[in-house]
């Protein structure tokens, strides 16, 4: 989970919620791709399953794999949470995607956001490592600098025990199936803007 802070209905569509522009107030900040064969992709999705919605970012990881696993261009992890020899796996992709559980109210109940390299002196004992933090190690002992965002989804149930709220689970699956039709158009060479149509 990346920082400690329903309507119950199934959404028809992901990014359904949109403003009077047609965008989804959710994806303000992702990335626009040109045209042309894409960088390897890395999806990490982060957090513990045993401790309920904690579990979010490797549940919409899953579901991601399941749709779109097998691709030469996408890796998955499930990491339960960041450690520094993630760096090693950083450094091998063009473009990074942290998918991680928040207890942050988000009024469209998920974020996408552009991460930054963080250069801080950590601990050799730490134990909690925020992803900027990976992003720096991975441009210090690599010398490798890939793309990454982090799309946050909001949870409600983070006790110990195992299966997602049911509102993180509404949320998780808006969030995955925007999150798979990006990396469909990314994958297939293609452009994608923050408002992904039907």
């Amino acid at each position: 989970m990346n920082s400690k802070g329903t309507d119950g209905r199934e959404p028809s569509e992901p990014g359904g919620d949109r403003d009077a522009s047609g965008t989804d107030p959710a994806l303000g900040r992702a990335p626009d791709l040109d045209s042309g064969p894409p960088p390897p992709w890395l999806i990490l999705g982060c957090g513990n399953p045993d401790r309920r919605d904690d579990g979010l970012g490797p549940w919409v990881a899953d579901y991601l794999a399941r749709k779109l696993g097998g691709h030469p261009g996408i890796r998955f992890l499930t990491p339960r949470q960041l450690v520094p020899e993630l760096a090693m796996d950083l450094a091998e992709a063009g473009t990074v995607m942290f998918i991680d559980a928040t207890v942050e109210p988000l009024p469209e109940g998920y974020r996408w956001d552009a991460l930054a390299v963080e250069t801080v002196t950590i601990s050799p004992y730490a134990h909690l490592f925020r992803a900027g933090y990976i992003l720096g190690l991975t441009a210090s002992v690599y010398g490798q600098r890939p793309s990454a965002y982090m799309i946050s989804i909001q949870g409600e149930d983070f006790s110990h025990g195992v299966g997602l709220s049911t509102p993180a689970r509404i949320r998780a699956r808006r969030a995955a199936e925007t999150i798979r039709r990006f990396l469909s158009a990314a994958i297939g060479g293609g452009t994608w803007a923050p408002n992904p149509i039907s």
